[in-house]
């Protein structure tokens, strides 16, 4: 989960990428 990426110190940029590749997901999906 995300806060799981959080305790992990990953890279902030990575997590922004990967949340706004799952809002992009669910704007197609509500889209569609």
């Amino acid at each position: 989960q995300f806060s799981d990426y959080l305790r992990r110190g990953a890279d902030p940029k990575m997590i922004s990428e990967t949340f706004e590749g799952i809002l992009e997901r669910i704007s197609t999906l509500s889209n569609d």
